[in-house]
């Protein structure tokens, strides 16, 4: 038997979910203007995303959202006979949370895949060419055309450092 205070510990998981989801949102920079598949701006990608007060938070954050919104699941789609409450929860209001969650991840997984490619292009140091290959060699994350170009470079060792990418 499903017990009865199972519908209150779901609805307040689906309200901590909604709130992680608009930190998340407020925290996850807009990067569009400087940075694009045309434009790869170094100077307002290092003001705007290459700060420790953009960068760990929204890392943090983003860990945080994906287990509360994991948890959040698990207490909306039990495998035992749900009370109509919690149906009446989950179906329309609960699953609307979990898909603005996965919205706010995707969003803010792209953005820190960005952060970690302005940084190896922007910041350079010794082991910039390794890490441009680590990033390249995987799957192409879903990063604007110009930061992919300038990683590419630099992991064939054609176009290194931060400045030659500002002329782009």
């Amino acid at each position: 038997m499903y017990p009865l205070w199972a519908s209150h510990v779901a609805a307040a998981a689906v309200q901590f979910t909604e709130d992680r989801t608009a930190e998340l949102i407020k925290l996850t920079p807009v990067y569009v203007r400087f940075l694009n598949d045309a434009k790869l701006n170094a100077v307002m990608a290092r003001k705007n995303l290459l700060i420790a007060s953009v960068r760990q938070p929204l890392a943090d954050k983003t860990v945080a959202l994906a287990q509360v919104a994991r948890a959040t699941k698990a207490a909306l789609t039990t495998g035992e006979p749900v009370p109509q409450a919690l149906k009446e929860l989950a179906e329309p209001h609960g699953f609307d949370a979990l898909a603005g969650a996965d919205h706010a991840l995707a969003a803010a997984k792209t953005a820190l895949a960005v952060i970690a490619g302005c940084s190896i292009v922007f910041d350079g140091g010794p082991r910039q060419v390794e890490d441009a290959k680590k990033l390249t060699e995987r799957s192409r994350p879903d990063v604007p055309k110009a930061l992919w170009t300038a990683l590419l470079r630099i992991a064939e060792g054609t176009g290194a450092i931060a400045a030659k990418s500002d002329a782009d």
